[in-house]
């Protein structure tokens, strides 16, 4: 295991469990600078429309395809939420793009962080 990747996994911990809307929600918060207007209402649709597996797809997709960095303890929600998918269709894509949005987030981080 990495350093990095060593100290990754320290920081997660137990936490309440994140519901679909609530995910989202906090995606389209972070990710305001990576959609147009009319696909930002779009997202906000699917969300208002109790789609959350395609909301957070997108956002998900968005932040990894800008290279846009996640809170450590946000991609552990995320991670957390795609439990409930697993064995799903959905899940491997998703799980993809987590990873290359954790890698982003990574390679942001200050070296002397991930030596902690």
């Amino acid at each position: 295991m990495t350093e990095r990747a060593s100290w990754l996994s320290g920081l997660v911990g137990r936490r309440s469990p994140v519901t679909g809307a609530e995910l989202a929600w906090q995606l389209v918060d972070v990710t305001a600078g990576c959609f147009e207007s009319t696909d930002r209402g779009l997202l906000v649709a699917d969300i208002a429309c109790e789609n959350y597996l395609s909301a957070v797809g997108q956002l998900l997709r968005a932040a990894a395809d800008s290279g846009l960095p996640l809170r450590l303890s946000l991609l552990s929600r995320i991670n957390d939420w795609l439990d409930g998918y697993r064995g799903t269709p959905e899940e491997p894509a998703l799980r993809q793009l987590v990873e290359r949005v954790k890698l982003s987030t990574l390679q942001s981080l200050p070296e002397r962080q991930t030596r902690e």
